[in-house]
């Protein structure tokens, strides 16, 4: 019976870490984990992470008008099990997130020119805050948990005029309406849902996060910021492990819902992921998937699709190297009828630092 209560333990350390492993870039405002998996955690768990997407170059529209949209995140976490109590388990964790959006235009009359590409709008925000979890395992099959999210935004802005069917006015080139926010005391709730059999094959984990925050969009016609309020996520991830637990399918679906407001139709942007990951050796793993989108936003649809790779390094049981590498095209933070194409970069390194660890009779 101990062996066997082992090797449950080193496989579910590990999956505990291998869902996340298929995500492109996790939200600001919600753990790097699924909560509810907290319950299930033997050993404590240190982890360190940063993703980037996006570039500085111009994505065109059309002939006249075009975006930058790129997008940075940092965080570290700390996942441990309540040594003296079977199935419960808390995490803190600290996260840094950027976005920077800017619209362009080619200008009808600039300086007595025209044709050349000129800002009408960039947008630039940026997120700190830290994340509380805990997760309750209530039963050989189910666990549940939860998470509170505190953090603040520094939001700058700059507003150079308005694009008239999709070109920039002669006033582009004139600066105005710069606007440096700052908003503190945002907060975000999630809740978690782990099902599992009892032969830790089959996992199905689900999880919704809702925040109050409300932001701003540039709106092309009028030239100025329109607020909208940021979306509740809703994920759900199915897991099969087969192959003596060494090989892993995995499919994951991500809805984002955007409420209506100020004249605006509820929006909604739906991911499906599915993917496939197999441990060659203790040290080695590579897995592969692909990535596609769908959304609907005001009222216009438009879809994308992408492919997604990565590989672990365990390093003597020391530490874990992930690294996830995606190539995709995604709809438009800026522009609800275009699609950007974009690579994403996703590395986490993560450790047991053994501090806190439990073992269940």
């Amino acid at each position: 019976m101990t062996r066997k209560n082992t090797a449950v333990n080193v496989y579910l350390d590990k999956l505990f870490v291998n869902t996340t492993k298929f995500k492109v870039m996790p939200e600001y405002y919600v753990s790097y984990q699924n909560p509810a998996y907290l319950g299930l955690i033997k050993k404590d768990q240190v982890y360190f992470t940063g993703s980037s997407m996006g570039s500085d170059n111009i994505v065109m529209r059309n002939s006249v008008s075009g975006v930058v949209e790129k997008a940075d995140k940092t965080s570290a976490g700390y996942f441990f099990p309540v040594p003296l109590i079977k199935g419960l388990g808390f995490g803190v964790e600290g996260t840094g997130f950027s976005t920077k959006d800017m619209i362009w235009g080619r200008c009808t009359n600039c300086n007595g020119s025209s044709g050349s590409m000129v800002v009408a709008a960039n947008n630039q925000v940026s997120y700190s805050g830290a994340v509380l979890t805990a997760g309750l395992q209530l039963s050989e099959n189910i666990s549940l948990g939860a998470g509170f999210t505190s953090y603040s935004e520094d939001r700058n802005y700059d507003i150079g005029g308005a694009l008239i069917n999709g070109a920039a006015g002669s006033n582009v080139h004139n600066t105005h309406g710069y606007k440096d926010i700052n908003t503190s005391g945002l907060t975000a709730q999630s809740v978690g849902l782990l099902l599992k059999n009892e032969a830790n094959t089959l996992f199905f984990d689900a999880y919704y996060a809702a925040t109050s925050q409300k932001t701003e969009f540039y709106n092309v016609l009028t030239g100025s910021f329109d607020q909208y309020k940021m979306p509740s996520v809703q994920e759900n991830t199915l897991t099969y492990a087969f192959n003596q637990k060494k090989s892993f399918i995995v499919l994951k679906q991500t809805n984002y819902i955007y409420p209506a407001v100020s004249g605006i139709p509820s929006s909604s942007i739906s991911k499906y992921t599915p993917a496939a990951e197999h441990w060659f050796s203790t040290w080695l793993a590579l897995r592969a998937g692909a990535e596609f989108s769908r959304s609907e936003l005001a009222g216009a649809k438009s879809s994308g699709s992408g492919l997604t790779a990565g590989a672990t390094l365990s390093l003597k049981h020391l530490f874990d190297i992930d690294v996830n590498f995606t190539d995709r095209a995604r709809p438009s933070r800026n522009f609800n009828d275009m699609t950007i194409k974009e690579k994403v970069i996703f590395a986490t390194l993560s450790t047991n630092s053994g501090i806190f660890s439990r073992s269940d009779k």
